[in-house]
């Protein structure tokens, strides 16, 4: 349970971060939307690739920066306008399947968008004959992405990579549907992709834990601890 808090604890405050800093910079951009009638949709997309460097979250680290120009275009080519860009952008950032490029002060400037997708309902036949189990008890079993024992599949049913696989749960945006076979032992899971409605849901939730969890301890004092470093230094708590 602890651990299943701190996953969402940390990834509520990578999109909340993510969010005020594109908030800021997309609400003073100008260039925003500006387009070239007699280029479509696409062919401006293909020159803005081509002038830019694709990268993706992990690359840029802490020092994410957005470009006064941004644009975001949906992989067949549809240009996003401000308003949609700043309800989703925050969304699409940490969507791994986003592709991300930044000009020549690494400052992103483009985001190609995977197409919106309603509550995905799937057709899990990798699952048959097996129990599903909550994410709680998915967390508390410490499952290893790497292990050649499990599997992990998308939406379509395809095997994920493991490095795939951990990167879309790192991410904060997929559900996981966990499932153990009759001896209770962990087989496979999917990773389906929430919306961003249920995103928005999914924080609302881990605030309140957050909330309700710093009400409980205000006004309590600190428990006694008696704690050894790494020093073999022992450090006492007592009242």
């Amino acid at each position: 349970m602890q651990k299943n808090r701190a996953y969402k604890f940390e990834n509520l405050k990578k999109i909340i971060s993510l969010f005020l800093i594109c908030c800021l910079t997309i609400t003073t951009s100008t260039a925003f939307g500006q387009n070239n009638n007699s280029l479509s949709n696409l062919e401006q997309l293909n020159r803005l690739k081509k002038s830019l460097k694709k990268v993706s979250i992990s690359d840029l680290g802490s020092s994410i920066s957005v470009s006064e120009a941004i644009k975001a275009y949906t992989f067949g080519g549809e240009l996003q306008n401000k308003e949609e860009l700043q309800s989703t952008i925050s969304y699409a950032l940490m969507d791994t399947e986003s592709e991300i490029y930044v000009d020549n002060n690494n400052a992103i400037s483009l985001i190609i968008i995977p197409k919106k997708e309603k509550e995905v309902v799937v057709n899990k036949i990798h699952a048959e004959g097996l129990k599903r189990i909550s994410e709680e008890d998915f967390f508390n079993r410490r499952i290893r992405f790497e292990d050649e024992n499990y599997t992990f599949y998308g939406s379509d049913n395809d095997k994920l990579m493991p490095e795939d696989a951990l990167m879309k749960f790192k991410s904060g945006i997929y559900k996981v549907h966990a499932y153990v076979d009759a001896n209770d032992q962990f087989k496979l899971a999917y990773l389906l992709k929430m919306t961003q409605e249920q995103m928005n849901q999914d924080m609302e939730e881990a605030m309140k834990m957050q909330n309700d969890f710093e009400a409980k301890l205000k006004g309590k004092p600190f428990p006694d601890f008696t704690l050894t470093d790494l020093s073999d230094i022992t450090h006492i708590r007592e009242h």
